[in-house]
């Protein structure tokens, strides 16, 4: 066990009941960062002497002061340990610092050892980006979909520190073309500021983990060791609002342990739906537990990795832990805001379209009127996914947004809502023919929904005057354009994240459970017969509203269906609305159905026309 540095036994040294105390001397290589397990806090750091290692564990609390003086590189003699049994980890005999313990730093032995032939750690610069050009790889074409696994390499690294990413979820640059993950080590008491210079070791390479981030990227894991070296003189940077300082990312990072490559793309959604969704969709406390889900949704296949094993990761020869293999992925989805979609459907709706190619074949033997006509209305559509087709982006574009009513000048029935903007979209569902048909529901109003596969549709409506084909280059000749666009997607490709009341009730009645896990069989059972009951003696019916017109109380003779003394003049008031949609029966399946013939009052004075239009105008005198 104590092979690997230099080993002598103190004058006076005796034998206790824990074992004989030894001293040992060599040169540090590796300092753990200061973990806290069950109420116990400890540190691990190697001493090396040539190309042997000896790891040492230091939980006693008048020690723990060493992690602030013990660096990589250092001499020390360390004293009074002892062999104990770390439970846990396979190699289980480790020496152990005591209460009477000293650690002596930049000592020289009496009778040094010839130097060595091993090099020296490989220590990298802002200025040694040659030193990753062999993982460097050649650019995939748009829509190439290859998830490949990768290893990482483990090296030293000193810069300064140049932008705070996210403190929340511990991200920084480093020379300013560098990225920096500390997700995987527990949280330092002082943050990183601006202006920092800082001293990497045993840390973890990787090239390309996740497009969103620069291509370089270090990783520290529970063996590698952050020393700042120089002080920001700048003041503690305000408070990412786009991550809460709590870190609420690392710790879902901790209990799932996903990988590298899913926490970064994690945390850049995060950023990005703090833009779009917070304040007018979310609050900002729900936009990392938001982002981990869509991460588990898109990354279907990134599962959890099983717990993580502290002391093997810390202690092990070789190495291994979570930050050893990485996956690359240049397809994976790209989230796109609602008006920054918008934006850039109208922006290429005139400039990526020729006139000329809008019209047929025989285009320059048309007429004057042939030509116009032809021009005043085309249409071009595109997808989400660069593979089934022509698309914005070169990745997958990704949705989020609230599913309303459009406004009263829309011919649509839904739009999809963010902080930014609004966009109309048509939904679709799978028929027994295999064909697509339109499908409403209002049971979809008020849900938080991800959309990963969609169609753009953009429509242009063209005024013109173009005397012959040779005039189509000449702008002057156009009076009036202009263009309409939303989105058509299938409810396959939709995901629910924040489900509706109506919707809750949808999807409890088809036998999945939106509100968490119930408690027994028995009260699943007595709520069931408690809703059959009900529904058998209480249909319920309901309906979507839109009030257009109320007038104010007045007198009038409503009594109609009334009888004796009740007839003659009430005090009542009239509105006009239009309904959306169908009538919903939530007596049985609540899908949208017809209005059956029981469900029909004809001694009421409500008026409904065109039952089979989604706009229905309804008139009803109301009694007060």
């Amino acid at each position: 066990m104590v092979q690997g540095a230099q080993v002598w036994y103190p004058q006076g040294s005796d034998l206790r009941t824990g074992g004989q105390r030894v001293s040992v001397c060599g040169q540090v290589s590796s300092v753990c960062p200061l973990l806290v397990v069950a109420g116990t806090s400890f540190f691990c750091f190697s001493l090396t002497d040539g190309a042997l290692s000896l790891p040492v564990l230091v939980k006693d609390s008048g020690r723990l002061w060493w992690t602030q003086c013990v660096c990589v590189g250092q001499s020390v003699c360390v004293t009074a340990l002892r062999v104990c049994v770390l439970r846990g980890w396979r190699g289980n005999n480790i020496l152990c610092a005591t209460d009477r313990s000293e650690i002596h730093t930049n000592y020289t032995l009496t009778d040094p050892e010839p130097p060595s032939d091993t090099p020296p750690p490989l220590m990298m610069s802002h200025n040694d980006d040659d030193d990753c050009e062999e993982e460097a790889e050649p650019e995939r074409e748009a829509g190439q979909s290859a998830v490949r696994m990768k290893k990482s390499r483990v090296i030293s690294y000193q810069g300064t520190v140049t932008e705070v990413v996210s403190e929340g979820a511990g991200l920084y640059v480093i020379d300013r073309k560098v990225g920096l993950c500390l997700a995987y080590q527990p949280t330092p008491r002082r943050k990183l500021r601006a202006g920092d210079s800082v001293e990497l070791h045993h840390v973890h390479f990787l090239y390309r983990p996740c497009p969103d981030f620069p291509p370089s990227m270090l990783c520290t894991c529970l063996r590698s060791s952050l020393r700042v070296s120089g002080f920001s003189r700048a003041a503690s940077d305000t408070p990412d609002t786009r991550c809460p300082a709590d870190g609420a990312l690392p710790r879902l990072l901790l209990e799932k342990n996903m990988g590298v490559s899913q926490y970064l793309w994690a945390c850049h959604l995060s950023s990005q739906l703090a833009r779009s969704l917070v304040p007018g969709v979310l609050k900002q406390q729900c936009v990392c537990v938001l982002s981990w889900k869509l991460m588990e949704c898109v990354w279907r296949r990134g599962r959890g990795r099983g717990r993580r094993d502290i002391y093997s990761e810390m202690l092990d020869e070789p190495h291994t832990c979570p930050l050893t293999q990485y996956s690359v992925d240049h397809a994976v989805h790209q989230y796109i805001s609602v008006s920054g979609l918008r934006e850039c459907l109208e922006t290429e709706c005139w400039s990526s379209v020729s006139l000329s190619s809008l019209l047929p074949p025989d285009g320059p033997g048309l007429s004057r009127s042939q030509i116009n006509t032809a021009l005043s209305w085309s249409c071009r559509t595109l997808t989400s996914d660069p593979q089934a087709g022509d698309s914005l982006r070169q990745r997958p574009l990704l949705l989020v947004g609230v599913l309303e009513l459009p406004s009263q000048k829309s011919e649509q029935s839904l739009q999809l809502r963010d902080g930014t903007g609004t966009l109309a979209c048509v939904v679709t569902e799978t028929s027994q023919g295999g064909g697509q048909r339109g499908v409403f529901n209002t049971a979809w109003i008020g849900c938080l929904v991800c959309v990963q596969k969609f169609t753009m549709v953009t429509e242009r409506f063209l005024q013109s005057d173009f005397p012959s084909y040779q005039h189509l280059d000449q702008d002057n000749f156009i009076t009036h354009k202009h263009c309409r666009v939303y989105l058509q997607f299938s409810l396959d490709h939709l995901h629910i994240l924040s489900p509706s009341v109506a919707m809750v009730t949808h999807l409890r009645q088809q036998g999945a459970e939106p509100g968490g896990e119930v408690t027994g069989r028995k009260r699943r059972r007595e709520e069931e017969e408690e809703e059959e009951a009900s529904s058998s003696s209480h249909p319920c019916v309901s309906m979507v509203i839109r009030v257009e017109q109320k007038e104010g109380v007045a007198w009038r003779n409503s009594g109609a269906g009334l009888k004796g003394e009740e007839a003659g003049l009430t005090p009542c008031f009239s509105v006009r609305a239009a309904v959306i949609g169908r009538v919903v029966s939530w007596g049985r399946d609540p899908k949208n159905e017809p209005m059956t013939e029981r469900e029909k009052e004809t001694e009421r004075e409500d008026k409904v026309r065109q039952p089979g239009d989604s706009l229905q105008p309804v008139a009803m005198v109301i009694r007060v």
